[in-house]
């Protein structure tokens, strides 16, 4: 919602020396209508896209989009990778991946579609099916398939990356394929043994963008927010753990026996009716006494997870089950709370700005002045309305800027201040005294205001032109 909940434009292209503004306008439509147009005419767009790469970064700690040009329909694709099938420069100090000497991402890729792209660019060197099919058979079981296995375990799943990703039709067996970026050059290297493609990279950049969850100083791979939770999660799991141990020791009380009675274990087991044959109850048969030490124990996991509050910002508030308490007693109190788990939370929509979001609107505009020529048209889209623009207008010099962390911010103080502000606006003696200083109220500003503050700008057209009637 921070992201994208901001209006219809969610980035903007500002012009940047010598660049009339209407250039910047032209560009931002344009990829803004190839941004909301489905990457394969029938999937999720690059909102959906970007979305997952968030899951991703809070997950893992790192999400990323990658960026491929689709030369049949003139338009860049961007598809959320997963972190987990990337190999990094080893040197990589910085969240930018753009800081990276180069990376390798792993892609499993069916045989059929391997020799579609084989008869589609005479740049790549696939063999036949027959060697195809070989080194599918020949996949390595790397560290990344071995987290992903662990993750299913969890759920209860038996999945081994693979082996349970085989299917009858042999085309449509995967190959493992590595593919190399720096940026010089492009490396294809199918099962590790087969050199596909090895030609110069013609951008310039590495065509990914990764975003970090909370930075670490000095590496690339950042905290998550299981990360940050994960010595309160496990100390809370040791309290109920506990506390389950007390009270099955309290339903189940251990007894001490005779050492010389006959009864075996299951003879004593504690169950309703049971009936111990011994010669001296108060000697033979003793009920040991269990104390009762982790009576508070949803207290202390009541401070452990206020504390996880504090270091994620996701609190009781900001999900929408207020705990009891006195700050939450006023609106001043509410407002204080939402503010302050907003001013954490933005420090993470910032760095999917500046580290996912933003590069990735540049590396676009750049490949777009790569595949587009002067003479080429490009549909845009502006107010619903649909028109073409000239490949000429992506040889302007344009600078690309996000609202999410900005606008985070400042929506709640807007619901707050909107009421006050448009008070002192419809009063007639402060008009009078604007009109005599030579100035007047903005309308289409109050307007944007109060569409900003309730986040309805896209959902909703509120204003339209005046006709003559």
């Amino acid at each position: 919602a921070a992201l994208f909940g901001v209006g219809p434009d969610w980035f903007q292209a500002e012009p940047g020396m010598n660049v009339p503004p209407q250039m910047a306008s032209l560009v931002q439509d344009t990829i803004s209508y190839m941004l909301d147009h489905p990457k394969d005419d029938y999937g999720s767009n690059t909102q959906n896209e970007i979305e997952q790469s968030v899951l991703f970064t809070l997950l893992y700690g790192n999400g990323g989009v990658g960026l491929e040009w689709n030369p049949a329909q003139k338009r860049a694709v961007i598809s959320n990778v997963d972190i987990r099938d990337f190999y990094l420069d080893p040197a990589l100090s910085s969240p930018s991946i753009d800081e990276s000497r180069a990376i390798v991402r792993r892609k499993m890729m069916p045989i059929n579609e391997l020799i579609e792209l084989g008869k589609a660019d005479p740049r790549m060197n696939i063999p036949g099916e027959n060697i195809l099919y070989y080194l599918s058979q020949q996949v390595t079981f790397t560290v990344g398939d071995q987290t992903k296995a662990q993750a299913m375990a969890y759920r209860g799943i038996n999945y081994v990356p693979g082996a349970s990703d085989w299917m009858p039709n042999p085309a449509s067996a995967l190959v493992e394929v590595l593919i190399y970026y720096d940026k010089d050059r492009i490396i294809w290297v199918l099962g590790r043994r087969w050199v596909a493609y090895n030609e110069s990279n013609p951008y310039g950049f590495i065509p990914f963008c990764f975003a970090p969850c909370s930075i670490v100083p000095g590496r690339f791979y950042a905290q998550s927010f299981a990360d940050l939770s994960e010595q309160n999660q496990r100390y809370i799991e040791a309290l109920l753990n506990a506390h389950l141990d007390e009270l099955s020791l309290r339903l189940h009380p251990p007894r001490a026996m005779n050492r010389g009675s006959n009864l075996t274990a299951n003879q004593t087991r504690w169950r309703p009716g049971a009936v111990y044959p011994v010669a001296d109850p108060s000697k033979d048969v003793q009920t040991l006494e269990v104390q009762p030490t982790t009576a508070n124990v949803f207290d202390e996991i009541g401070f452990l997870e206020r504390a996880a509050e504090m270091s994620s910002g996701v609190n009781s508030l900001g999900m929408g089950v207020p705990r009891p308490g006195n700050a939450n007693r006023t609106a001043t109190g509410i407002q204080a709370q939402t503010q302050g788990s907003a001013g954490r939370l933005t420090m993470i929509v910032s760095n999917l700005e500046q580290y996912l979001i933003v590069p990735m609107l540049y590396k676009l505009y750049r490949m777009i002045q790569i595949h587009i020529m002067p003479w080429d048209s490009l549909p845009a889209r502006r107010e619903g309305r649909d028109y073409q623009v000239s490949g000429m207008v992506f040889r302007s010099k344009v600078h690309f800027r996000m609202f999410a962390a900005s606008r985070m911010l400042t929506r709640e103080k807007l619901m707050n201040i909107f009421p006050f502000i448009m008070q002192y606006l419809m009063g007639g003696q402060f008009v009078s005294q604007l009109n005599a200083s030579g100035q007047t109220v903005d309308w289409d500003v109050v307007a944007q205001m109060l569409q900003d503050a309730t986040g309805t700008a896209r959902q909703y057209k509120l204003f339209r032109p005046m006709n003559e009637q």
